[in-house]
């Protein structure tokens, strides 16, 4: 079981960012432009979980301000790093600023085939909603789509999320992480 801390990207990420991606997708990879242009989007949050100074996952969260629903575009975790806690917390703490900006509910999709990202979805109290959507990821793979309807939350002062320090516990190494939860179409 490995410590790790989850905190926002920032740019001297870049590369590891786009490097983990690669590692752990075959297909709809997120590319370096795109990862640059998320890292200082308005709409987009990045989020990696760090042990020891290297980039073990990242989750991507896409927002509207207009919108009330937050969409969790990506998660990876690195093999190196799987089955530690890391896809719960990433999961977590975009749901955490989901709700900081107010947000009702945090949708994202996954491979129809991906039975152990489904689990820790479930787990973490999203739920399956509308059809499956085929054809959805590049190599035609189906997409099943979750959500989660987020507590009404008070008015918030401090709008950035402080980062979060994880010590691993014994009913962690049962988490059913996988390398890969979710990816949206490009």
């Amino acid at each position: 079981m490995k410590d790790f801390d989850i905190r926002l990207a920032i740019k001297a990420d870049l590369q590891a960012l786009y490097e983990l991606e690669k590692r752990a997708f075959f297909t709809d990879q997120i590319s370096l432009r795109s990862w640059r242009r998320m890292l200082i989007s308005p709409s987009a949050t990045v989020i990696v979980a760090t042990s020891e100074n290297i980039i073990a996952g990242s989750a991507v969260v896409l927002f509207r301000n207009s919108a009330s629903v937050s969409r969790i575009y990506s998660v990876a975790v690195s093999e190196d790093f799987q089955h530690c806690g890391i896809g719960r917390a990433l999961i977590t703490y975009a749901c955490l600023i989901a709700n900081k900006k107010n947000h009702r509910e945090v949708r994202l999709e996954s491979r129809i085939d991906n039975a152990s990202a489904h689990r820790l979805f479930r787990s973490l109290g999203f739920s399956p909603w509308g059809k499956p959507v085929d054809g959805y990821y590049a190599d035609g793979t189906a997409a099943c789509r979750f959500r989660f309807r987020l507590p009404v939350s008070q008015p918030v002062l401090n709008e950035k999320p402080m980062a979060i320090h994880h010590l691993p516990h014994r009913s962690e190494e049962s988490d059913p992480g996988a390398a890969s939860f979710s990816r949206a179409h490009h």
